[in-house]
């Protein structure tokens, strides 16, 4: 990824303590975390993760960036595309 000049990279793990489900009749994950660390070199931009909930079947998620968090409605479009 190449990003304001620098060369940066994302990690992105499911949180082993809130796994991801989904079952067949639900379009996105109903439960789970997933957190994501973005880097400039080996400098920490940013860290993010998103809850998909309690189970149950909606589009309702919660969005967290460097400790601040917003609901959100799935599908995200995080880029202008």
């Amino acid at each position: 990824i190449y990003a304001f000049g620098l060369l940066s990279s994302f990690v992105a793990h499911i949180d082993p303590n809130h796994l991801l489900h989904t079952t067949a009749l639900c379009q996105f994950p109903d439960a789970g975390v997933v957190n994501t660390v973005v880097y400039a070199g080996q400098t920490v931009l940013a860290t993010a993760s998103i809850d998909y909930g309690n189970g149950d079947c909606d589009t309702d998620a919660a969005l967290s960036t460097n400790g601040v968090s917003v609901h959100v409605t799935l599908p995200l479009k995080l880029w202008p595309f």
